[in-house]
């Protein structure tokens, strides 16, 4: 019984993986979370060309986006072959950049809607929630649960800065 040629292929390189970009590239050059962003980058182009949106918007996602990817390329090679404190610095703001951007471009995507059948159903929810006992609760202890909630909501706008400052 002779091999089919996958088999042979797979006799014929039994080192080979399962992740051929990563192949490509050496250990410690990419971050995790830059894997993730260049992904996006990439992911935002492919979404472009699929779904109808306008012309501009499909020209700018794309010329945007990889320039981007080879505009970080270089900045990862920099910080690489000239290892500063500033190059690793400039990734993470610029990772940091890149996620109000991510934000931004989805939103270049969403289609106008004139009804607003969701929204409305948010409200519902909210009302059969609040008035299904859950204000009770928060408020049984007086300010702390409302205050705690309303910090917590404030500083979701300061985590990612103080993150990077942090760093």
């Amino acid at each position: 019984m002779s091999p089919t040629a996958q088999e042979v292929l797979v006799l014929a390189r039994p080192e080979s993986t399962a992740e051929p970009i990563r192949d490509y590239v050496p250990d410690g050059l990419v971050r995790r979370s830059e894997w993730v962003i260049l992904g996006f980058l990439v992911y935002a182009v492919v979404l472009g060309a699929l779904l109808p949106v306008a012309p501009s918007v499909r020209s700018l996602v794309t010329l945007l986006n990889f320039t981007i990817l080879a505009a970080y390329s270089v900045l990862i090679v920099f910080d690489r072959s000239k290892p500063a404190a500033a190059f690793s610095v400039a990734r993470d703001l610029v990772s940091l950049a890149l996620i109000v951007l991510a934000y931004r471009e989805m939103g270049w995507f969403a289609r106008p809607h004139l009804d607003h059948n969701l929204e409305a159903s948010w409200v519902e929810w909210d009302r059969l929630v609040l008035r299904g006992g859950a204000r009770a609760v928060i408020e049984s202890l007086g300010p702390v649960i409302p205050s705690i909630l309303e910090i917590s909501y404030a500083l979701v706008y300061a985590l990612a800065p103080f993150a990077i400052a942090m760093l």
